[in-house]
């Protein structure tokens, strides 16, 4: 007989201590704090509360909330696999503006999300785990998106991307377990979110330093910011390569210390 697969890992007083747990980890970012609290505290009066207790039986009640955000990125993934399949295929420019809506609407949904399964007394161990597993899943479909908006294709560059955004997830998960502090992605988000608002820009007059294109201008050939590869960058450096590089940094800045 088939015993189930948690039994391999849990002894029955944690599974028994799980009825117990209660989220009480604590976001410091000062975006998050300062600037998108008031926006999230706007936002969760638009769902009603029968969203969390009416569709969904209470006895297994997954976060409804981050499942309908998440279908906002598996549209956007869709998306580039009609029009952008090589990720650096000529698109029309819309789906770059889809692409920021998408994971804006997504990262909104998940928080709002939490605070409804407080507000209605519906948080679970159940819940933070498909809310955990929402999160993973979308991590590969961010690094997607930001591959087709940069141009990348199948790169190195884009290898990277996928690599930085799942590592950043592993580790901000277990940065939360440990210190119970949440080395949130909102900073990130709001830098991809503009990114792929700058791809969608359409300039017929310039459309070769505006939109997908200018990732790929090299940094030396505009004037005021020649002298970095003199000095910093190697004369090849695109803009593709600054962006993907930055992400870089800001995950080695914001997780080094774990």
């Amino acid at each position: 007989m088939l015993k189930p697969a948690y039994k391999e890992y849990l002894k029955e007083r944690q599974i028994e201590n799980l009825r117990f747990y209660k989220y009480a980890a604590v976001d410091k970012s000062p975006i998050s704090k300062y600037i998108l609290k008031p926006y999230w505290d706007f936002a969760i009066t638009l769902f009603p509360e029968w969203i969390a207790t009416r569709l969904i039986s209470k006895e297994n009640r997954p976060n409804l909330i981050t499942l309908i955000g998440l279908f906002f990125m598996i549209f956007n993934v869709i998306v580039v696999c009609v029009w952008s399949p090589q990720l650096n295929t000529e698109a029309p420019n819309w789906i770059n503006f889809s692409f920021a809506i998408g994971l804006w609407l997504y990262s909104t949904f998940d928080n709002v999300d939490g605070r409804q399964a407080r507000r209605t007394g519906t948080s679970s161990p159940l819940g933070e785990l498909f809310d955990h597993g929402c999160d993973a899943v979308n991590c590969t479909y961010v690094a997607l998106l930001q591959s087709a908006a940069l141009g990348l294709g199948h790169s190195p560059l884009a290898a990277c991307l996928l690599f930085v955004t799942i590592a950043g997830f592993y580790l901000s998960t277990a940065e939360e377990y440990y210190t119970g502090y949440v080395n949130g992605p909102t900073e990130g988000i709001i830098v991809t979110c503009l990114a792929f608002i700058w791809s969608g820009i359409f300039d017929r007059l310039t459309l070769e330093r505006i939109g997908v294109a200018s990732w790929h201008v090299r940094v030396s050939e505009i004037s005021w910011l020649s002298w970095l590869t003199q000095f910093v960058l190697p004369e090849s450096t695109t803009f593709a390569d600054v962006f993907v590089w930055g992400m870089v940094a800001f995950f080695l800045f914001t997780h080094l210390p774990v």
